[in-house]
Protein backbone atom coordinates (compact mmCIF):
# COMPACT_ATOMS: atom_id res chain seq x y z
CA UNK A 1 0.00 0.00 0.00
CA UNK A 2 1.35 3.72 -0.88
CA UNK A 3 2.42 5.88 1.43
CA UNK A 4 2.99 8.94 -0.47
CA UNK A 5 -0.25 10.31 0.27
CA UNK A 6 0.68 13.22 2.15
CA UNK A 7 -2.56 12.99 4.03
CA UNK A 8 -2.20 9.61 5.51
CA UNK A 9 0.57 7.14 7.00
CA UNK A 10 0.56 3.97 8.76
CA UNK A 11 2.92 2.55 11.58
CA UNK A 12 3.46 0.15 14.23
CA UNK A 13 3.32 1.98 17.56
CA UNK A 14 6.29 1.86 20.00
CA UNK A 15 4.85 0.84 22.91
CA UNK A 16 6.72 0.74 25.99
CA UNK A 17 6.40 -3.35 26.74
CA UNK A 18 5.32 -5.82 24.02
CA UNK A 19 2.08 -6.87 24.18
CA UNK A 20 1.54 -10.07 26.00
CA UNK A 21 -0.31 -12.82 23.33
CA UNK A 22 -0.55 -13.32 20.00
CA UNK A 23 -1.62 -10.00 18.50
CA UNK A 24 -0.57 -7.34 16.22
CA UNK A 25 -1.36 -3.43 16.28
CA UNK A 26 -1.23 -0.80 13.89
CA UNK A 27 -2.12 2.78 13.57
CA UNK A 28 -3.52 5.11 10.60
CA UNK A 29 -2.81 8.70 11.30
CA UNK A 30 -4.36 11.20 9.02
CA UNK A 31 -3.55 15.02 9.00
CA UNK A 32 -7.32 16.39 8.23
CA UNK A 33 -10.19 13.99 7.47
CA UNK A 34 -9.58 12.21 4.37
CA UNK A 35 -11.12 13.57 0.91
CA UNK A 36 -13.63 10.81 0.35
CA UNK A 37 -12.12 11.02 -3.75
CA UNK A 38 -8.72 11.01 -2.23
CA UNK A 39 -9.47 8.30 -0.50
CA UNK A 40 -11.50 6.26 -2.71
CA UNK A 41 -8.28 6.28 -4.84
CA UNK A 42 -6.10 5.03 -1.99
CA UNK A 43 -8.09 1.98 -1.68
CA UNK A 44 -8.24 1.03 -5.36
CA UNK A 45 -4.40 0.07 -5.02
CA UNK A 46 -3.58 -3.51 -5.02
CA UNK A 47 -3.58 -5.56 -1.85
CA UNK A 48 -6.57 -3.67 -0.20
CA UNK A 49 -9.88 -5.96 0.41
CA UNK A 50 -12.76 -5.76 -1.93
CA UNK A 51 -14.50 -5.58 1.54
CA UNK A 52 -13.05 -2.23 2.23
CA UNK A 53 -13.40 -1.27 -1.50
CA UNK A 54 -17.15 -2.11 -0.99
CA UNK A 55 -17.25 0.40 2.07
CA UNK A 56 -16.32 3.78 0.41
CA UNK A 57 -19.35 2.97 -1.78
CA UNK A 58 -21.62 4.18 1.22
CA UNK A 59 -21.81 8.25 1.78
CA UNK A 60 -22.02 7.76 5.32
CA UNK A 61 -19.13 5.65 6.64
CA UNK A 62 -17.20 7.50 8.58
CA UNK A 63 -13.46 8.22 7.41
CA UNK A 64 -11.98 7.22 10.70
CA UNK A 65 -13.92 3.69 10.50
CA UNK A 66 -12.17 3.20 6.76
CA UNK A 67 -9.09 4.30 8.25
CA UNK A 68 -8.83 1.71 10.83
CA UNK A 69 -9.81 -0.79 8.33
CA UNK A 70 -6.97 0.16 6.12
CA UNK A 71 -4.94 0.09 9.04
CA UNK A 72 -5.80 -3.64 9.25
CA UNK A 73 -4.73 -3.87 5.43
CA UNK A 74 -1.49 -2.96 6.47
CA UNK A 75 -1.32 -5.41 9.82
CA UNK A 76 -2.08 -8.30 6.77
CA UNK A 77 0.39 -7.10 4.08
CA UNK A 78 3.13 -6.28 6.43
CA UNK A 79 2.77 -9.36 9.39
CA UNK A 80 2.71 -12.29 6.92
CA UNK A 81 2.12 -14.94 10.07
CA UNK A 82 -1.04 -13.39 11.13
CA UNK A 83 -3.11 -14.78 7.96
CA UNK A 84 -5.57 -16.90 9.47
CA UNK A 85 -6.15 -14.73 13.12
CA UNK A 86 -9.89 -14.53 13.23
CA UNK A 87 -9.95 -11.67 16.25
CA UNK A 88 -10.54 -8.23 14.79
CA UNK A 89 -10.88 -4.89 16.26
CA UNK A 90 -11.06 -0.94 15.74
CA UNK A 91 -10.84 2.39 17.39
CA UNK A 92 -10.73 5.33 16.37
CA UNK A 93 -9.86 8.85 17.93
CA UNK A 94 -8.94 12.63 17.01
CA UNK A 95 -7.08 15.75 18.23
CA UNK A 96 -7.07 19.00 17.51
CA UNK A 97 -4.64 20.45 14.86
CA UNK A 98 -3.41 23.97 13.93
CA UNK A 99 -2.62 22.16 9.98
CA UNK A 100 -5.23 21.27 7.34
CA UNK A 101 -8.95 21.57 8.66
CA UNK A 102 -7.94 21.71 12.33
CA UNK A 103 -8.76 17.79 13.17
CA UNK A 104 -5.97 14.71 13.43
CA UNK A 105 -7.26 11.39 13.33
CA UNK A 106 -6.03 8.55 14.59
CA UNK A 107 -7.53 4.78 14.03
CA UNK A 108 -5.95 1.58 15.20
CA UNK A 109 -7.07 -2.35 14.32
CA UNK A 110 -6.06 -5.53 16.09
CA UNK A 111 -5.71 -8.49 14.57
CA UNK A 112 -5.30 -11.97 16.85
CA UNK A 113 -5.76 -15.50 17.03
CA UNK A 114 -8.79 -15.28 18.82
CA UNK A 115 -11.14 -13.00 20.48
CA UNK A 116 -9.54 -9.47 21.01
CA UNK A 117 -10.80 -5.75 21.90
CA UNK A 118 -8.80 -2.17 21.42
CA UNK A 119 -9.58 1.24 22.53
CA UNK A 120 -7.58 4.74 21.80
CA UNK A 121 -7.86 7.75 23.20
CA UNK A 122 -6.12 10.89 22.74
CA UNK A 123 -5.06 12.35 26.60
CA UNK A 124 -5.79 15.60 25.42
CA UNK A 125 -9.35 14.62 25.69
CA UNK A 126 -11.25 17.59 27.39
CA UNK A 127 -13.90 16.45 29.24
CA UNK A 128 -16.44 19.62 30.71
CA UNK A 129 -16.40 19.75 34.79
CA UNK A 130 -20.17 17.55 34.35
CA UNK A 131 -18.57 15.38 31.85
CA UNK A 132 -15.47 14.33 34.23
CA UNK A 133 -17.98 13.43 36.58
CA UNK A 134 -20.12 11.63 34.49
CA UNK A 135 -17.58 9.55 34.09
CA UNK A 136 -16.82 9.05 37.38
CA UNK A 137 -19.78 8.34 39.15
CA UNK A 138 -21.64 6.47 36.22
CA UNK A 139 -18.30 4.59 35.21
CA UNK A 140 -15.89 4.18 37.60
CA UNK A 141 -16.33 1.78 40.25
CA UNK A 142 -14.88 0.86 43.35
CA UNK A 143 -11.47 1.50 44.10
CA UNK A 144 -10.76 3.11 40.84
CA UNK A 145 -12.20 6.29 41.95
CA UNK A 146 -9.59 6.62 44.39
CA UNK A 147 -7.12 6.73 41.01
CA UNK A 148 -6.58 10.08 40.50
CA UNK A 149 -5.71 10.75 36.77
CA UNK A 150 -6.25 7.53 35.03
CA UNK A 151 -9.86 8.45 33.94
CA UNK A 152 -9.05 7.49 30.71
CA UNK A 153 -7.25 4.43 31.69
CA UNK A 154 -10.11 2.66 32.99
CA UNK A 155 -11.91 4.09 30.36
CA UNK A 156 -10.28 2.53 27.65
CA UNK A 157 -9.94 -0.84 29.71
CA UNK A 158 -13.31 -1.20 29.78
CA UNK A 159 -14.54 -0.08 25.93
CA UNK A 160 -11.55 -2.86 24.85
CA UNK A 161 -13.14 -5.23 26.77
CA UNK A 162 -16.57 -4.94 25.93
CA UNK A 163 -15.32 -5.17 22.27
CA UNK A 164 -13.93 -8.03 22.88
CA UNK A 165 -16.75 -9.49 24.21
CA UNK A 166 -18.57 -8.14 21.24
CA UNK A 167 -21.45 -6.69 23.66
CA UNK A 168 -20.40 -2.89 23.85
CA UNK A 169 -20.55 -1.69 27.40
CA UNK A 170 -24.33 -2.03 28.33
CA UNK A 171 -25.67 -2.40 32.27
CA UNK A 172 -24.89 -2.72 34.80
CA UNK A 173 -21.95 -1.09 34.32
CA UNK A 174 -20.15 -1.91 37.72
CA UNK A 175 -19.62 -5.64 36.39
CA UNK A 176 -16.67 -3.62 34.21
CA UNK A 177 -15.15 -3.23 37.68
CA UNK A 178 -11.22 -3.54 36.69
CA UNK A 179 -8.52 -5.05 39.14
CA UNK A 180 -5.10 -3.89 38.77
CA UNK A 181 -2.81 -6.91 37.97
CA UNK A 182 0.34 -4.98 37.70
CA UNK A 183 2.05 -1.82 37.02
CA UNK A 184 5.81 -2.20 35.89
CA UNK A 185 7.31 0.55 37.55
CA UNK A 186 10.18 0.39 35.92
CA UNK A 187 8.66 1.73 32.32
CA UNK A 188 6.16 4.26 32.72
CA UNK A 189 2.71 3.68 31.36
CA UNK A 190 2.37 0.11 31.39
CA UNK A 191 -1.03 -1.39 33.03
CA UNK A 192 -2.31 -4.96 33.06
CA UNK A 193 -5.52 -4.85 34.63
CA UNK A 194 -7.93 -7.66 34.83
CA UNK A 195 -11.98 -7.22 35.48
CA UNK A 196 -13.64 -8.54 38.64
CA UNK A 197 -16.48 -10.05 36.44
CA UNK A 198 -14.84 -11.34 33.95
CA UNK A 199 -11.94 -13.18 35.69
CA UNK A 200 -10.94 -14.98 32.37
CA UNK A 201 -9.50 -11.51 30.55
CA UNK A 202 -6.92 -9.26 30.88
CA UNK A 203 -6.36 -5.44 29.41
CA UNK A 204 -3.21 -4.02 28.82
CA UNK A 205 -3.13 -0.38 28.83
CA UNK A 206 -0.16 1.50 27.45
CA UNK A 207 0.37 5.28 27.53
CA UNK A 208 2.46 6.68 24.85
CA UNK A 209 2.94 9.70 22.49
CA UNK A 210 0.09 11.20 24.22
CA UNK A 211 -2.18 8.32 23.54
CA UNK A 212 -3.89 6.03 25.46
CA UNK A 213 -4.16 2.30 24.31
CA UNK A 214 -5.57 -0.75 25.70
CA UNK A 215 -5.81 -4.52 23.80
CA UNK A 216 -7.69 -7.05 25.72
CA UNK A 217 -7.36 -10.54 25.55
CA UNK A 218 -8.32 -14.10 27.15
CA UNK A 219 -5.67 -14.39 30.04
CA UNK A 220 -3.23 -16.70 28.97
Amino acid sequence: MSKNAAFLRFHFPELPLPLRGRVALALAESQGRPDPEVLARLIQEPGVSEAIRARVASPQRRSESLLARLAREEILRRVPHVEGWRGCSFSHSSMKSEEGDGVRIFSAAALADGPVGVDLEHEGRSFSRTGRERIVSRILHGSERDQVGLELVFWCAKESLAKALGTGLVAPLEQYETQMLGLETSISGHFRLGFRHFPGWEAQVFRFSGWILSVCLPQE
